[in-house]
């Protein structure tokens, strides 16, 4: 789940190096928990090695599925029609993609989420891509780097709307699309997209083999939850080495932390349904996943972190601590619930795969 460990590893493959890249490239490793520059060249090179080894690779890709998704460049005309000061900070950090000249280091640059089908909660909606880049720009250290310097500037832009955004642009290689593995974002997920390109129509070639990403990511965070509920630490998303102590309290410096928790859980559905291929958009994927799961205890779970989400709506956060307010709607159980909630899901999968077998 900590992707930097990878680099300590001398193991390559396809979604290794797709760890590795999403690390090196993310809001944590570049604002958050900053990497000096010996390291920064470090990774670069490594990333840059590992890329040229696994082109040399034939892999088999003959039984690949062609698939593909629509997707339009941004009008700002439209798109500003409501909610314009908002609005105008994404335009702002649109602007400031192209004036970098991003275009030369990546092929794609698409977004979706709640901030394409416009259902996003101010200040804490997360600005949700997907990135492709390009693979002459990993076939250069210096480009590797240079994309990096950008992103910073890009990083710093999204912090102006969306606060304690807890990830980084979400990265794919041209590779990857010609082997897209079983547990990448589902073309689902890109029913609500808009480009900052251009006007495209984005192929790419779905990998058949049943690599349960998702599965064996619900996993990890079923083991980790339960680890941390036991130390009582909650060590994922530290900021300069605080470590989130639990059962968290008012005004506990963790805020960013426990969003990025609760996002977390709000993934949950969408990660079942792709788990047991039935891969849906974010939003449709609540009724879905309530209607197959059959749980109490993980539906009441799920909904619970459903009503944290739409009270920031009504609830405006201006820093780091945890308000009062919130402490009141998670009690002591809080993190066991959530873990238990994992342990069920991963069973209620279990059960799917064995008897579609």
């Amino acid at each position: 789940m900590l992707y930097q460990s990878y680099f300590k590893k001398n193991k390559v493959n396809q979604l290794i190096l797709n760890r590795k890249i999403n690390w090196f490239f993310d809001i944590k490793s570049i604002i958050y928990n900053k990497i000096d520059n010996k390291l920064i060249k470090k990774y670069a090179n490594q990333i840059n090695y590992d890329f040229a080894i696994l082109k040399k690779k034939n892999i088999n890709q003959s039984n690949n599925i062609r698939k593909s998704f629509l997707s339009k460049k941004i009008k700002f005309s439209e798109f500003i029609k409501n909610d314009k000061n908002f609005k105008k900070k994404i335009i702002n950090l649109i602007r400031l993609i192209t004036k970098a000249k991003s275009e030369n280091y990546l092929k794609h640059f698409i977004v979706h989420g709640s901030i394409a089908s416009e259902d996003y909660v101010k200040n804490w909606s997360d600005f949700d891509t997907f990135v492709v880049i390009k693979d002459d720009t990993l076939k250069d250290v210096k480009k590797i780097i240079k994309l990096r310097k950008i992103l910073k500037k890009i990083y710093l832009k999204i912090l102006n709307f969306s606060k304690f955004q807890h990830h980084g642009l979400i990265f794919y290689t041209e590779s990857d699309l010609k082997n897209y593995l079983s547990g990448y974002l589902p073309k689902e997920a890109m029913d609500k997209n808009f480009n900052i390109f251009r006007n495209e129509k984005v192929t790419f070639f779905q990998n058949k083999k049943k690599n349960n990403i998702s599965l064996e990511y619900i996993k990890k965070r079923k083991n980790f939850l339960k680890l941390a509920v036991k130390k009582k630490l909650y060590d994922h998303h530290t900021i300069n080495n605080n470590i989130m102590k639990l059962p968290v309290k008012a005004n506990d410096p963790y805020m960013f932390q426990l969003i990025y928790h609760i996002t977390s859980m709000l993934n949950v559905p969408i990660l079942f349904l792709d788990s047991i291929g039935k891969s849906s958009h974010k939003k449709k994927s609540f009724k879905k996943f309530y209607k197959i799961v059959k749980d109490k205890f993980v539906i009441k779970n799920i909904r619970k972190n459903e009503n944290l989400r739409k009270m920031f709506k009504e609830k405006q956060i201006t820093n780091n601590k945890i308000p009062s307010w919130l402490i009141k709607k998670i009690d002591v159980n809080y993190f066991l619930e959530c873990a238990i909630t994992l342990e069920k899901t991963l069973i209620k999968i279990n059960k799917i795969i064995q008897d579609t077998k």
